[in-house]
């Protein structure tokens, strides 16, 4: 429930909720904020595997995009898009990166490059678009970075978001 409706992790300790749930079932003790965080860590300990697992049995190629914002940190996140073996267009996020600002070619280039090397989908790469993040994409990507088993290679897009 927490994570559905993205409830912040001491909704454990709201009276209200444990009254209810004392109500709902007696069996069951209150749950602490730590525990639920420690509950929410594993299962996404958990997805994080079958997603590594989903991303190498997969055949095909995968797309990346990335989408880069500023709140009070400057945080890029890496999505990774491909069609699985039954057909099936898939979207996984693989990682939230926080970015120091400015954003610097390299330090963009460096983690964004990491994330692929860590998935193994640096020898998948169809295709990389950046958002509209300030950087040129040519600055990002300079060819040396990925590195591809076959002749493909990988292309460079910006988007406008």
């Amino acid at each position: 429930m927490v994570i559905m409706h993205e409830l912040p992790l001491r909704f454990m300790e709201y009276i209200g909720f444990q009254e209810m749930m004392a109500h709902a079932n007696l069996v069951v003790k209150p749950m602490s904020r730590n525990t639920l965080k420690s509950e929410i860590l594993k299962l996404h300990q958990i997805e994080k595997v079958k997603t590594f697992h989903l991303l190498g049995k997969n055949y095909g190629r995968v797309a990346i995009t990335t989408d880069l914002w500023t709140t009070s940190n400057q945080n890029m996140v890496v999505t990774a898009h491909f069609i699985d073996n039954s057909w099936k267009l898939c979207s996984r996020i693989l990682r939230f990166i926080y970015v120091p600002s400015p954003h610097a070619a390299d330090a963009l280039s460096n983690e964004l490059v990491q994330c692929l090397l860590d998935w193994n989908v640096d020898t998948k790469l169809s295709l990389v678009t950046l958002d509209n993040c300030g950087v040129p994409e040519d600055e990002i990507f300079t060819g040396e970075e990925v590195i591809s088993d076959d002749d493909d290679e990988p292309q460079a897009s910006s988007s406008m978001t």
